[in-house]
């Protein structure tokens, strides 16, 4: 089975991908250098991809081209009273960081609370498309 791939960003040090290995079933987020593949054992899960804080520019456009289109494959409604109480929870320690939806939740309500609304737009729909 091929191994199926969607550039997410890309400029001239390489560029972010969407993979998926349909023989392994294994989807991942992978980096790769011009003229390379992302390597597997060097990639990370799509929750990790998306919780993980941008460190570039290029990684920060990746991040937005995967929710974008997560956004277009996952019509899920976001229920903003459950925003709130997950942020509430979260600056109150009562919830682990390793809770992906958490932390998106907390990156918006952080965001909706400065006005930020491209960044809220942002973590929204990270917390629209996790589960």
């Amino acid at each position: 089975m091929p191994i199926i791939s969607r550039t997410l960003a890309e400029d001239i040090t390489g560029r972010w991908q969407l993979v998926y290995d349909a023989a392994e079933l294994h989807l991942y987020i992978g980096f790769a250098r011009p003229d390379s593949e992302p390597p597997p054992e060097e990639s990370v899960t799509v929750d990790d991809f998306i919780a993980t804080i941008p460190s570039t520019d290029l990684r920060a456009q990746a991040q937005n081209a995967l929710t974008g289109f997560l956004e277009t494959v996952i019509d899920e409604p976001t229920v903003v009273a459950s925003l709130r109480s997950r942020a509430h929870q979260l600056r109150r320690g009562s919830i682990d960081m390793t809770d992906v939806k958490a932390v998106a939740a907390t990156c918006a309500f952080h965001a909706w609370c400065d006005a930020q609304e491209d960044e809220y737009g942002f973590w929204m729909n990270i917390f629209k498309a996790l589960p």
